[in-house]
């Protein structure tokens, strides 16, 4: 199941979020998730996520995914990240 199938599911799921199921979907595609939260004392609670291959490298573009008020923002914001970053490895290729 590509990256974006995976966003739009869990899109569709209801607002509680099994992190398990979103992690052995990653891990079905050699992907890995790490979330953190922390205390921003301006803005309060932020969640960041990002999503990194079997080496521990980050696959998210940009910082998509930190900050953001909720986990299910920063981990939505996090895949469409690796989207983003998978077009631009293709339009590297293909260049």
């Amino acid at each position: 199941m590509p990256i974006e199938h995976i966003r739009t599911k869990l899109a569709e799921e209801p607002r509680q979020l099994d992190i398990e199921k979103i992690g052995a979907r990653l891990l079905h595609h050699g992907l890995k998730i790490r979330i953190d939260n922390q205390f921003l004392s301006d803005v309060g609670d932020r969640w960041c996520c990002e999503i990194t291959n079997d080496d521990g490298e980050s696959v998210t573009d940009n910082f998509y995914g930190h900050h953001a008020p909720s986990l299910r923002t920063a981990i939505i914001e996090a895949l469409q990240g690796v989207e983003k970053s998978q077009h631009k490895q293709k339009e590297l290729i293909n260049d």
